[in-house]
């Protein structure tokens, strides 16, 4: 795997994550410009360009020039779900949703990035699916107009992609 250490000192721009992930095209058609930020409350606050969840719009005619960019995110949903986890302690986990994120930890068999709290991992899914939220606990479900923060320079936070498949 590459490092991916230069995400944090470079600018968040369709180029610069191919060349430092040297992703699936199934990647780079779904990186998303976007903020990430700690509100007032210290609850984090993020913000997309219009139109972000609409496929029918390329990515790369997302209209992001009121952001302040500082992070990437993955859109999903249409062929792709992502499962966060919420928790990098595992015993606060349902025990059967603990033993799989160890399995996936272990095999790194799917797109994964490592956050602030927890872990994002990625699949294609053959069917569309709802976000669910509160799944179990500390698991939500990101799919249709769903997304997950793979790279940011916000030093609030801590995206790194650990396994880039």
């Amino acid at each position: 795997m590459k490092n991916n250490n230069i995400i944090q000192y470079n600018s968040f721009n369709r180029e610069t994550m191919q060349r430092v992930l040297n992703p699936k095209p199934w990647l780079l058609e779904r990186l998303i410009p976007c903020r990430i930020d700690i509100k007032s409350d210290g609850k984090k606050e993020l913000d997309f360009p219009i139109g972000w969840t609409n496929f029918n719009i390329p990515v790369d005619q997302l209209n992001a020039d009121r952001l302040e960019i500082n992070a990437q995110a993955v859109r999903t949903g249409n062929g792709i779900v992502m499962v966060d986890i919420d928790t990098k302690d595992l015993s606060a986990l349902d025990r059967d949703i603990s033993d799989w994120v160890e399995e996936r930890l272990a095999m790194i068999d799917t797109f994964t990035v490592e956050t602030t709290k927890g872990y994002h991992f990625y699949f294609k899914c053959d069917e569309n699916m709802a976000n669910q939220v509160r799944v179990s606990n500390h698991v939500d479900i990101r799919a249709d107009g769903g997304c997950g923060i793979i790279a940011t320079n916000n030093s609030e936070f801590s995206y790194r992609v650990i396994c880039d498949i």
